[in-house]
């Protein structure tokens, strides 16, 4: 049996997404091949899309599960893009925005009682704790500081 009726044989179609129903590890799909384990989504690009160089890696577009592997759904990135996140939109029920976390910085800046962590967590319906984790970028660490200095876009013409 090829590689590709192994993986279509371990479909399982779910809302749009190719979801894995072999083996997995840490919530990835695994497959073996040549007796060695690998990611399912990545196994995939490579039968459905093309080869991967030495220094290039397969992303998921696809938010939804770590399992999906439909080609559609999977992006080829260099060795320095690999770990990073696709940007994910702000779920409705969140209680921070982008807004907010710039507003409790920014009062974090000016002190006073006011602004203590314990004022602003009541003030916005959060734990003092996540008002920490604002401060110390540990979470919304993508959304840049009022005063952050604005990134100039330079576009430079299109050679023909």
């Amino acid at each position: 049996m090829d590689l590709q009726q192994r993986l279509d044989e371990g479909k399982v179609v779910s809302d749009d997404c190719w979801r894995w129903s072999g083996e997995h590890t840490n919530g990835w799909g695994t497959i073996t091949v040549l007796g060695r384990k690998q990611r399912v989504h990545r196994v995939a690009f490579e039968v459905y899309v093309g080869a991967l160089g030495p220094d290039e890696d397969v992303r998921q577009t696809c938010t939804r599960y770590r399992d999906c592997w439909r080609p559609e759904h999977l992006q080829k990135v260099d060795g320095s893009a690999i770990g990073q996140r696709v940007p994910r939109k702000t779920p409705k029920n969140a209680k921070l925005n982008p807004d907010k976390v710039r507003e409790i910085r920014r009062r974090l800046k000016e002190g006073g009682p006011e602004n203590s962590h314990t004022a602003i967590a009541k003030d916005f319906g959060i734990s003092d704790v996540l008002v920490h984790y604002v401060e110390q970028k540990k979470v919304w660490a993508h959304v840049p500081d009022e005063d952050a200095p604005k990134r100039k876009i330079v576009r430079r013409p299109v050679k023909a």
